[in-house]
């Protein structure tokens, strides 16, 4: 399995959950950004991937989402959780994390 190169290189912030954890979220409210949705893929088994020096493994299936976020100036999120990992890549601009 080969990794998008273009994935890299856009704005999206792909988030990696366990599919069993609730969908709710704990943290302080954010404002100045908009963050929809692109994709929502539900992986159904584990995944062991070893490609071009990266390796993402899960031991259960798994929720997979790639979302745009676009922050005005100031903008922010808000304290909060992903039960997963992040992959943020910046367009444009900068982020302060």
């Amino acid at each position: 399995m080969k990794l998008s190169r273009m994935l890299m290189l856009t704005s999206a912030v792909v988030l990696v959950g366990a599919a069993l954890l609730p969908p709710a979220a704990i943290g302080s409210p954010g404002a100045g950004f908009v963050a929809p949705v692109l994709v929502t893929a539900n992986l159904d088994h584990k995944i062991k991937v070893n490609s071009n020096g990266v390796k993402l493994q899960t031991k259960k299936p798994t929720d997979v989402r790639v979302q745009r976020f676009v922050f005005e100036a100031g903008g922010y999120t808000g304290w909060h959780h992903h039960p997963g990992v992040v992959i943020i890549a910046v367009e444009t601009g900068a982020l302060t994390f």
